[in-house]
């Protein structure tokens, strides 16, 4: 009777250790994928004011939201042809995109390096590549990104414009040294987001995003980091 006695509490004992494994969180892989920390970006220390501008217009009515995907201050790119993302929420309108020194201290620095006018077939991301556009960035020195919805041809103040700075810099110092510290031989979009090189972190998440459109954890980085630099209307449309 007593070791009968000692059988039952045993298997009930590993019944209910079981059934607390089998429902624990811990116990499940997806539980540690979908707690694992989303990218962190850390703006580089410039001590530049917010230089960013989304969806300004006079426009009467709802218009497009437009705007680039960037931070409010000076993101970095350790290209001198970087691709860069923009964002908007309808297709129906033509679009310019002008690229200029934001601090010229000429005439001829003065003169736009991009001026185009493009249309788009889809809302949503959308993507510049200024190596396609032959366009060469100096290094160490800010540029100024415009890119505008055109509401009426024939009024050109009732434009919708999104601007923000870009600046290429060189893999030296601070931030070779914060890239060697990932100890990793490809350098991920994590380390370029933690490192402070925005535009080239977005590009290399974006370029994952389209070659493997069912992971849905790549999206989820991309959202988060919008919502890191204010740009939740992005992370919404992103969905």
């Amino acid at each position: 009777m007593m070791n009968s006695l000692k059988i039952s509490l045993a298997g009930l004992c590993a019944s209910a250790l079981y059934l607390t494994l089998a429902s624990s969180p811990l116990n499940l892989g997806m539980t540690q994928t979908a707690l694992a920390a989303p990218p962190a970006y850390k703006p580089p220390t410039v001590g530049s004011p917010s230089r960013r501008v989304g969806g300004g217009t006079r426009t009467k009515g709802t218009p497009p939201m437009i705007t680039l995907l960037a931070p409010p201050t000076t993101a970095y790119t350790l290209q001198t042809q970087p691709v860069i993302y923009w964002a908007i929420s309808e297709s129906k309108y033509p679009i310019d995109i002008q690229l200029m020194e934001a601090n010229p201290d000429s005439i001829e620095a003065m003169q736009p390096l991009l001026e185009k006018q493009i249309s788009i077939d889809n809302a949503g991301i959308q993507k510049l590549d200024l190596k396609a556009m032959e366009v060469t960035l100096k290094p160490n020195v800010e540029y100024e990104l415009f890119i505008s919805a055109i509401m009426d041809p024939d009024n050109r103040g009732q434009d919708v414009i999104s601007s923000a700075i870009l600046k290429s810099v060189p893999k030296t110092g601070k931030v070779a040294s914060c890239l060697q510290q990932a100890d990793k031989q490809t350098v991920t979009y994590e380390n370029l987001a933690t490192c402070g090189i925005w535009y080239d972190a977005i590009a290399e998440l974006s370029t994952q995003i389209h070659t493997q459109k069912d992971n849905t954890k790549l999206k989820a980085a991309r959202r988060a980091l919008m919502m890191q630099v204010k740009l939740p209307e992005v992370a919404e449309l992103d969905k």
